[in-house]
């Protein structure tokens, strides 16, 4: 009898590992289903070179998105290339960190402020929020909109000419976290 006890506590303690198991193990497929369905090209009113000016060094910098890059310039003008892909997409490498430094991808669509933002992260981002998107007509003018943090603020404005980035470079537009 004691033996039979044995082997039903032995059972019923598989099961339900078993259980938790499959159940840990559809989480990951969950969430890579809804990655997939998050956009893998960036909007079409997003494309196109715009302009912010940087009030610290007296620049205007530059951004660009195509359909499925986003280039930036540092200080020096040294152009990074950072190229939008699924997570899907990439296979388990030793080399992961190297081979995937420059992908990026779209996180998700989140609403604050009242606005719908772009959330954008690092390809093998661990931690923090990424970097948000938003494009909207201000003041008559297209007005491509960055943040950061988890409550989307710290926003900067950019244009699509560098004359209109140096003309309302201490602009700020009211239902934006400064």
């Amino acid at each position: 009898m004691k033996k039979i006890k044995k082997i039903l506590i032995t059972l019923a303690a598989l099961v339900t590992v078993g259980g938790a198991s499959s159940a840990a193990l559809s989480l990951p497929r969950a969430v890579q289903a809804q990655t997939t369905k998050t956009a893998t090209v960036f909007p079409k009113k997003m494309r196109g070179t715009w302009y912010s000016y940087d009030t610290t060094t007296k620049k205007v910098n530059k951004l660009k998105f195509t359909k499925k890059t986003q280039i930036s310039f540092d200080e020096q003008g040294q152009k990074l290339v950072q190229t939008l892909h699924s997570k899907k997409t990439a296979p388990l490498d030793p080399q992961f960190d190297q081979d995937y430094v420059n992908w990026i991808v779209i996180a998700g669509q989140p609403k604050a402020h009242g606005r719908k933002w772009l959330s954008i992260e690092g390809f093998d981002h661990g931690a923090g929020a990424g970097v948000f998107y938003n494009v909207a007509r201000l003041k008559g003018h297209q007005v491509l909109s960055t943040a950061v943090g988890a409550g989307i603020w710290q926003t900067k404005h950019a244009y699509k000419t560098a004359k209109l980035a140096q003309k309302f470079q201490q602009r700020h537009y009211p239902h934006f976290e400064y």
